[in-house]
């Protein structure tokens, strides 16, 4: 029962998503905050990826994050694809990757293993790098 309550959830969400991204941007609310936008892109698609992810599903977690990394993607390219015959919208590079963040930070919470191997080793690396180049001692 819960997880058709959780579908049923995502598939509503869904609908939200495509709805909203629907609309002309002369008919949204104004707002005065900066970046309210940026924020919202990486809400939604945070709620999205969360709910995706827990969906019970007989895939497996490996599988899983093969198709949460691929709907991280997909899901906010089309949706930035299909606002462009829209009145007032736009491609935006910035909210592509602003929907893209969430899917990240998603795949991070659930994916806490491979979050060290993917993210704090190169991270770490990287670090090491910069340091040395930065304060190596001349002779």
């Amino acid at each position: 029962m819960k997880n058709k309550i959780i579908n049923f959830i995502f598939v509503i969400w869904c609908m939200v998503i495509l709805t909203l991204t629907s609309i002309p941007s002369m008919s949204l609310p104004k707002t005065e905050t900066i970046g309210f936008d940026k924020i919202a892109h990486f809400s939604v698609y945070l709620i999205f990826s969360i709910l995706f992810m827990l969906r019970k599903t007989k895939a497996t977690n490996s599988q899983k994050l093969k198709i949460l990394l691929l709907l991280s993607i997909l899901v906010p390219l089309f949706d930035e694809l299909h606002q462009i015959p829209i009145r007032g919208r736009y491609f935006s590079f910035y909210d592509l990757f602003a929907d893209f963040l969430g899917f990240i930070i998603t795949f991070l919470f659930f994916y806490k293993e491979n979050y060290k191997k993917i993210i704090l080793k190169p991270l770490r690396f990287c670090c090491r790098l910069i340091n040395t180049i930065l304060f190596r001692t001349k002779n």
